[in-house]
């Protein structure tokens, strides 16, 4: 006997069909009927055909940068996954530890890229500017906002996990300098690697002039990237926005709701 559990939830509920391949949880006790909880739709190999598709790509556009840049992906993910996060549950201090991952992934990723050249170094400097200056800004901003953690997803099922260890404020503090560590190393290498081909064109160039140079490219780039980001969070929150705007929610009411003021 197998059952598919509703639970009028679109975010939660599961809807099969006759030949579609289910993820099912068997039980099997001794002696006792056998029975089957559907878990999900199997999706394993369809996101596997589309991560070896994207390796392909990568690495045949990118070559030995490409490889590079798909063993650091890799090493984000297991860094992640299997240090900071089992540490973060243990209720080491979220934010000094964030910071160390970023330190760590940044450099991991910086040199896998481009590297043990000085444009790799030039970059993990700018970079990890970058992530202490937003560090920074989102304590600072958090606290003056005063977002305490509490619009996180899963907040209250981590909590009972964690035995309330977790600090949801220095977590949500970590959450947002860990995400935007990877725009502002993009930013950084970006910068870098054209500094760089200025020099190879022009060797004769004077220090004041290449920096100028790079401040050419950086608001140039600055420029879409604000544009990116905008277009990034409207593509993520449109159904939301919709609600809003279809029961006519005043704009100042959403400015001031929690979950907005932390994603702002």
């Amino acid at each position: 006997d197998a059952s598919n559990y509703m639970n009028s939830s679109l975010d939660k509920d599961k809807l099969f069909e006759p030949g579609d391949t289910a993820l099912a949880m068997v039980h099997a006790p001794q002696g006792g009927r056998l029975t089957v909880t559907m878990v999900d739709h199997y999706r394993v190999d369809s996101i596997s055909l589309l991560f070896g598709l994207f390796a392909l790509l990568l690495i045949l556009f990118g070559g030995v940068f490409g490889l590079g840049a798909l063993i650091s992906l890799a090493l984000a993910v297991v860094v992640i996954w299997k240090v900071m996060v089992p540490l973060t549950l243990m209720g080491y201090p979220v934010i000094p530890l964030a910071l160390l991952i970023v330190v760590v992934l940044t450099a991991l990723i910086d040199f896998l890229v481009a590297g043990f050249f000085k444009r790799a170094v030039i970059a993990l400097t700018g970079s990890l500017m970058g992530t202490a200056l937003t560090c920074g800004l989102a304590i600072g901003f958090g606290n003056l906002l005063r977002i305490d953690g509490g619009s996180l997803p899963y907040v209250v099922p981590l909590l009972a996990q964690s035995n309330m260890k977790i600090n949801l404020r220095d977590l949500f503090f970590s959450m947002v300098f860990l995400s935007n560590s990877g725009a502002v190393m993009d930013l950084a290498m970006d910068i870098s690697s054209a500094s760089e081909e200025v020099v190879l064109h022009s060797e004769s160039i004077s220090r004041s002039a290449l920096i100028k140079s790079g401040f050419s490219v950086g608001r140039s780039i600055i420029g879409t990237m604000t544009t990116t980001l905008v277009l990034a969070y409207s593509g993520s929150y449109l159904s939301m926005m919709m609600y809003f705007v279809g029961q006519g929610t005043p704009i100042i009411d959403v400015l001031n709701l929690k979950y907005v003021a932390s994603e702002i």
